[in-house]
């Protein structure tokens, strides 16, 4: 697999290897950079192809699931590449496997994102979700206002 060093996806199969847990592992806000992106999408695929896996959890490190996407980050890559976004963000809709978001803190911006393309979101009851990004004038591009719908 490729390496993604500026990742804060961290991958751990549990009960072996029946679980698949992913944990966004850079708190406190568990900010979703630009190569975390790419490596999600690529943990997916991963795990699709392993008959081992039986459910996936996909969870944040510390108090809060995450508070959004780097947005420094965005400043350095071009639309194009930013066009491809919402494909990793969409990895779980695809994935053959019950996908379970664990939620509390903060989801915002991606990180709701990701959750709402989760089967199953069991939020703690002091969880926070919202698209602060529609403040700003700017779309949540990764599928967030389709699947908030839902």
């Amino acid at each position: 697999m490729t390496e993604y060093p500026d990742s804060i996806l961290r991958v751990e199969y549990r009960s072996d290897k029946q679980v698949a847990v992913l944990t966004f592992d850079a708190p406190p806000l568990n900010v979703i950079t630009i190569p975390t992106r790419e490596h999600f999408g690529a943990v997916f695929r991963e795990i699709e192809a392993n008959d081992a896996v039986r459910v996936v959890i996909v969870r944040g490190e510390g108090e809060h699931f995450s508070s959004g996407g780097d947005v420094v980050g965005f400043l350095k890559v071009t639309p194009e590449y930013i066009s491809h976004f919402a494909e990793n963000v969409a990895a779980p809709e695809r994935c053959s496997k019950p996908v379970i978001a664990r939620l509390s803190g903060y989801a915002l911006g991606v990180g709701l994102e990701i959750a709402l393309a989760c089967d199953f979101r069991i939020a703690s009851e002091t969880t926070q979700i919202g698209l602060p990004e529609m403040r700003l004038g700017m779309i949540p591009g990764s599928g967030g206002t389709q699947r908030i719908a839902r």
